[in-house]
């Protein structure tokens, strides 16, 4: 079924790639020869259009062992099965601990689904630029982020020719994270002007 309007489309970490994908084959006239047009992209710790490398480059340079420890975090799933490992990838340390516990119970169960293939994904980028009709979008990053940087938020930004909105004292998971209100409140701001 057709929806009444073009959705807005709110897109997180590795989702954020895949949307940045999805509008590059929207159709200039919202015609049958493309994807559907959309009313808005938002990107909220978005993987940048140049893919996750050069990110992982920059965490190494940072800080070696953090970037060793969230790179065994994503392959062995660590964070499934420890909540230090889920805090220090995903949240701030001002995350209450029962909060803590019931995130990293909701991602335990998420099961061994593989989602994307990486290989293929970095086949794929740098994505070209997007196209003169893409939506309106909303750029968003996590100072506190150990998974996106903001240099790779500026990116994302830059890409779509838009300012980003970096937000203090927030970790990657920012719609759950201690101060998700301060994300949501951008969020209802920008979609309020479209």
């Amino acid at each position: 079924a057709m929806l009444p309007r073009p959705p807005i489309v709110v897109a997180h970490s590795f989702g954020g790639l895949i949307l940045q994908k999805y509008i590059l084959g929207i159709a200039p006239d919202g015609g049958d020869d493309g994807l559907p047009k959309l009313a808005g992209a938002a990107f909220l710790c978005s993987v940048p259009p140049s893919g996750n490398k050069k990110l992982v480059g920059r965490f190494f340079m940072r800080d070696p062992l953090l970037s060793l420890r969230v790179t065994y975090g994503f392959i062995a799933k660590t964070f499934a099965n420890n909540v230090e490992a889920c805090r220090e990838m995903f949240f701030s340390k001002s995350l209450p601990e029962d909060k803590l516990h019931r995130y990293q119970k909701q991602l335990a169960a998420c099961g061994p689904v593989r989602l994307m293939d990486l290989q293929n994904v970095n086949a794929q980028v740098p994505l070209p630029s997007p196209p003169s009709h893409c939506p309106p979008a909303l750029v968003l990053g996590a100072r506190d982020d150990v998974v996106v940087d903001v240099p790779a938020i500026q990116e994302t930004a830059e890409y779509f020719g838009v300012s980003p909105v970096i937000i203090d004292a927030l970790a990657h998971d920012c719609m759950l994270d201690t101060n998700w209100t301060q994300a949501a409140e951008q969020l209802d701001l920008w979609m309020a002007n479209l």
